[in-house]
């Protein structure tokens, strides 16, 4: 599957009703703060994007559960139709991308 269908066939359901992206929503007791931004591509094979970030943190030593990485599709609340409980993706990105989740 690639990162287009993970979203609405799991991210969008389990964040459904939260209002937060699914890297709070799964990080709530414990948040991180963002160290490293990962960009994606959203026809890329979902398996293969994993396995790319797990080889290089490995290679870097750096530990993933601590290692507060951002990735849009799993940080951005993917607002599904008629859930209210959060802001849009348009909201979240916001119309300054100096001001947007991208740059800060």
């Amino acid at each position: 599957k690639t990162l287009r269908q993970i979203v609405p066939d799991y991210i969008q359901p389990e964040t459904q009703g939260h209002g937060v992206g699914y890297a709070l929503k799964e990080n709530q007791a414990k948040p991180l703060r963002a160290s490293l931004m990962i960009s994606h591509c959203w026809d890329e094979i979902y398996e293969t994007f994993v396995d790319h970030i797990v080889k290089k943190c490995k290679k870097v030593s750096l530990p993933l559960h601590d290692a507060g990485l951002w990735i849009c599709a799993l940080a951005n609340f993917q607002q599904t139709e008629g859930d209210e409980s959060g802001p849009s993706v348009q909201d979240q990105l916001g119309t300054d991308v100096m001001k947007g989740p991208f740059f800060q």
